[in-house]
C-alpha cells in the first residue's frame, strides 16, 4: 500500500520518505484497525490511506508536542468522521465489527449489531479500551478527551452494548 501513496503524494520538506516510511510501517496497523472499527473493512484501507496522504502532505505542522501516534491517531479519527458525516446513510449494524474464529457465526452477527448500536464516540472510546486494551489515561492522551469523559464513556458504552445484547437474548 506504501507504494501506491508514493504516486500521489507532494515533496515533504520536513522529514525524508524513508523516515516517513518508517513511521507508516509502524503505525499503519495501528491506523487501520483504528478506522476499520469505526467504518468497517470496506473503507478502511482507502481511509488509511488517506490518513497518511494528509500526515505526509502536513507533516511541517507536526508540533511534536505530542507523539506521532497520537497526531496520526487524531488525523485518522477526523478523516473517518469526514467520511462518516457524507456518507451518513451507512447501516452500522451491517458492518463487521468483530471476526473471531472460535465463535459462531450468529454471535458474531450479534456482537457486531451490538458494537453498531454505539455512537461514534462511545464506538471510538469502547474501541480503544477493549479491543486496543489501552488504560483511561492512554485513551485521554491519545484522543485529548479528560480522561473522566473516558470513563464515562467506556461505561455508557457498555451499558448500551451489554443492553442490546440482554435484550436480544431475551
Amino acid at each position: 500500500m506504501f507504494k501506491r501513496v508514493l504516486d500521489i503524494l507532494t515533496p515533504s520538506k520536513s522529514i525524508s520518505l524513508g523516515e516517513f516510511e518508517q513511521l507508516y510501517l509502524e503505525y499503519r496497523d495501528f491506523v487501520r484497525n483504528s478506522i476499520y472499527w469505526m467504518v468497517g473493512h470496506e473503507i478502511a484501507n482507502e481511509l488509511t490511506q488517506d490518513t497518511f496522504v494528509k500526515a505526509w502532505n502536513n507533516y511541517s505542522r507536526f508540533k511534536r508536542n505530542s507523539s506521532f501516534k497520537t497526531w496520526i491517531y487524531a488525523i485518522a479519527m477526523n478523516t473517518t468522521k469526514d467520511y462518516l458525516r457524507k456518507n451518513s446513510n451507512l447501516s452500522f449494524q451491517s458492518v463487521n465489527y468483530l471476526d473471531v474464529e472460535y465463535l459462531k457465526e450468529e454471535q458474531q452477527d450479534l456482537i457486531n449489531k451490538a458494537v453498531g448500536q454505539l455512537t461514534l464516540k462511545q464506538r471510538e472510546v469502547f474501541m480503544l479500551f477493549y479491543k486496543f486494551e489501552y488504560t483511561y489515561s492512554e485513551i485521554s492522551k491519545l484522543t485529548g478527551i479528560k480522561e473522566g469523559t473516558v470513563k464515562s464513556r467506556i461505561q455508557t458504552s457498555k451499558e448500551v452494548f451489554t443492553t442490546f445484547l440482554n435484550e436480544v437474548g431475551e
